[in-house]
């Protein structure tokens, strides 16, 4: 059980009518499309419209990326895990990981 009393002390999180909680993030909502890469390689080449939005990163580039990131991740002292879902339909929901560094 998930314990919404911290950030819905908080001035910009809600319980919805549905028991979710929402947070918003204010005027900067997102990543900026620019930020977005989606690594090139053969289940992607001619399936991914490339351009501006969808820019190509190399399978090296996302190797070095991901190694940096699991070299942070094993700095911390703590790291708290959510395994959960973006969607509500399964017919439509993916699965999604959180790694957090503090907690709420």
């Amino acid at each position: 059980m998930v314990d919404f009393a911290k950030p819905v002390d908080a001035e910009d999180s809600v319980i919805s009518n549905m028991g979710a909680m929402c947070a918003y993030s204010g005027e900067k909502t997102g990543r900026t499309p620019k930020d977005k890469r989606i690594v090139e390689e053969e289940t992607t080449k001619d399936k991914v419209w490339w351009g501006d939005v969808n820019i190509p990163l190399s399978e090296e580039s996302f190797a070095k990326n991901r190694a940096r990131g699991v070299d942070y991740i094993n700095t911390r002292r703590k790291i708290y895990i959510f395994d959960g879902y973006a969607g509500w339909d399964p017919k439509y929901r993916i699965k999604v990981a959180f790694y957090l560094f503090l907690s709420l």
